[in-house]
């Protein structure tokens, strides 16, 4: 399958087959539903779309927490009411995590782009001023240009994480080391 759904829980250790402690983060991993199958016939192209966490109070066309749709190469042996689970992720090394990042607000140039400070003293008033914003000729900002403004809340990719261990009873699983978002934030597992 392509992936699953989950909510980040923490961060802890774990002892390696070496004997040496792993920095992980756990995921708790719910049990998916296949909400829809999407075919090349009638969508141009093919995806399943993944539900978990059911709502206590669901309408005609909410029926989920969580809703993601992942592409797929094949289409074989998938149909719409299957459920997914921990365990498809006993035989999988590594996998490719998704999430929001934590919002950091409105942060300056030295926070955001890691500018240098400009020195304290000789009477200078801008210290962390982003400095020249460009050329006199164009009358305009650059586009690209690095300036001040709303920093983090914005989708992570992280690729071959290596899984440490998978909770099969617990539905937890240990990622080896930090991925994006807040606890309780939901995390996409590809593979």
């Amino acid at each position: 399958m392509p992936g699953l759904l989950g909510r980040k829980v923490g961060m802890t250790r774990v002892k390696s087959k070496e004997g040496t402690l792993v920095p992980v983060t756990l995921v708790l991993v719910e049990t998916v539903e296949i909400v829809q199958v999407k075919t090349v016939e009638k969508d141009h192209y093919q995806a399943v779309v993944l539900g978990a966490e059911k709502l206590k109070h669901p309408s005609k066309n909410h029926h989920f927490h969580l809703v993601k749709e992942f592409k797929v190469e094949e289409l074989a042996g998938v149909e719409r009411g299957q459920t997914l689970g921990i365990e498809t992720l006993e035989g999988v090394e590594s996998v490719t995590v998704s999430a929001v990042s934590k919002g950091k607000g409105f942060q300056g140039c030295v926070v955001r782009h890691n500018f240098s400070i400009h020195p304290h003293s000789h009477g200078h008033k801008h210290i962390r001023a982003p400095g020249s914003i460009g050329v006199r000729k164009a009358r305009r900002t650059q586009r690209g240009q690095r300036l001040p403004g709303h920093m983090g809340a914005e989708r992570v990719t992280l690729k071959d994480r290596p899984i440490v261990q998978v909770d099969v009873a617990n539905k937890l699983v240990a990622i080896k080391g930090p991925i994006p978002g807040a606890m309780r934030s939901p995390i996409e597992l590809k593979w």
